[in-house]
């Protein structure tokens, strides 16, 4: 169903779902059959969490006080007519004239698929669903347990869709994914450290212990961070800030990085940092930011090819940038921060974009951007403020 727009054109143009809607009057009558059905009534007071039922344009016609109290409503008739998309404030709800379920990103919809395979196949469909949402002027990804029940009164077809938030154990299951991931990448790096210690020479040999003393000091800190994480599920996580002088910084995963088998036959090209740049973050989370950055851009980069590292800083931020001449397809690009979504098998720049971004913004205040064409490659940029405005936050 994904492709060019199709329908009649305008507002009822899609990428994905119908965009025909029912008018507010068949809505209303709609919205009474359900209020004035003895079984609907009972459904909506005694489901478990949030429940919103829909009628066959996927427009809410009755929800439970769960559902309100979440989206801070007092009235569910200020819902009807609405898609879920929309009454949660999904940023895709209104890309296309037509609202939600007809934009390109909603082809990839949990919900979207849930509903329109309910309401097609007239059977039960779970899926999961991850949303983005504005939340305090920034963009956060909510994930729901989403399961679509097609429902008949009378002649008049509905859609019972259930919505469990399941955002806080997604995310701590996927920073134990991280975690993992992140400890391969330090493996592979003493391995190869060991190697080069195999046949030590008066020249290199100091340079392996220097290596060797870096990866292990970043393991010690990669466990007791993840202990942290485990043992404060759902509290408010300190962040271990401090003052961080940018340019040994910089130097000294660059060393990490250079063994790493993603470096293999690339060049890593260090800018000149000026020597009196510093920021106040978590040193241990900053370089699991930015090794990820650089080790996806290497994966990305045609062998012979070159990653530029470079950084730039004035009173207030310091911004971290990392470039290769590769281009992240436009598909692509619209998803590569999204949870549990992978181009590992393409462009090689799977595990590392939902975790650079949750830890980077989440944990350490700053903000992960990216910029990818044809002709000027690909860039990630991550800037922070330079007196590390968010030394604790929240872990949940």
């Amino acid at each position: 169903m994904t492709g060019v727009p199709r329908g009649l054109g305008g507002r009822h143009a899609t990428h994905f779902a119908p965009a025909v809607r029912d008018d507010a009057f068949r809505v209303e009558l709609q919205a009474r059959l359900v209020s004035g059905n003895p079984v609907m009534s009972g459904v909506l007071k005694s489901a478990g969490g949030l429940l919103a039922i829909l009628n066959e344009r996927r427009q809410i016609v009755a929800v439970n006080d769960a559902l309100l109290a979440e989206l801070g409503l007092s009235r569910a008739d200020e819902l009807f007519g609405l898609r879920p998309g929309e009454a949660i404030h999904c940023a895709h709800a209104n890309e296309m004239p037509g609202g939600c379920g007809t934009s390109e990103s909603c082809s990839g919809c949990g919900a979207a698929i849930a509903i329109i395979t309910a309401l097609t196949e007239q059977k039960p469909v779970e899926r999961d669903c991850v949303v983005t949402v504005t939340r305090g002027g920034r963009e956060e990804e909510l994930r729901f347990r989403v399961r679509s029940y097609p429902i008949r009164l009378g002649d008049t077809p509905f859609v019972l869709l259930f919505l469990r938030d399941i955002t806080a154990q997604a995310r701590h299951a996927f920073l134990e994914g991280v975690f993992l991931h992140d400890m391969a990448n330090l493996i592979e790096g003493l391995r190869c450290v060991a190697v080069e210690m195999e046949s030590p020479d008066s020249a290199g040999f100091e340079g392996s212990l220097f290596r060797l003393r870096n990866l292990t000091d970043r393991l010690g800190k990669e466990v007791s961070f993840q202990r942290m994480l485990a043992g404060q599920a759902d509290a408010c996580m300190a962040v271990c800030s401090e003052h961080i002088a940018i340019a040994p910084f910089v130097s000294g995963f660059a060393e990490t990085v250079r063994v790493h088998p993603a470096a293999r036959g690339r060049r890593l090209v260090v800018e000149a940092i000026p020597q009196d740049v510093s920021v106040f973050a978590d040193p241990a989370l900053l370089e699991r930011v930015l090794l990820n950055m650089v080790i996806n851009a290497l994966e990305a980069t045609s062998p012979a090819g070159q990653v530029i590292v470079s950084v730039k800083a004035n009173d207030d931020r310091v911004a971290f940038s990392v470039w290769n001449t590769g281009l992240i397809p436009e598909p692509v690009a619209r998803r590569v921060y999204q949870e549990h979504f992978s181009t590992k098998a393409g462009m090689g720049r799977g595990f590392g974009g939902y975790a650079m971004k949750l830890l980077g913004e989440r944990y350490l205040g700053g903000t992960l951007k990216f910029t990818t064409s044809e002709e000027d490659g690909t860039t990630f940029t991550f800037t922070l403020p330079r007196g590390g405005s968010a030394q604790t936050a929240a872990a949940s």
